[in-house]
């Protein structure tokens, strides 16, 4: 899981958010961060899971498959 962190107060709702980044690609202010997950961090395989999905949700099937 991906920590999405603001500067000023932007509230982020956790249950429908899937983390594919989309918020803070189009943020105008620029003021929204994504954080590598603990899990994500230590994976053995180094699998960008989060991305894969991200890139999935945007059409770009084979783009995703490098993610994995």
């Amino acid at each position: 899981m991906i920590t999405v962190r603001s500067d000023v107060n932007i509230v982020v709702d956790r249950d429908k958010c899937y983390f594919c980044g989309v918020c803070v690609e189009r943020c105008i202010m620029d003021n929204l961060r994504m954080y590598l997950a603990p899990c994500r961090a230590a994976c053995p395989l180094h699998t960008n899971c989060h991305g894969y999905v991200r890139l999935l949700a945007q059409g770009k099937e084979a783009e995703a498959a490098t993610e994995l």
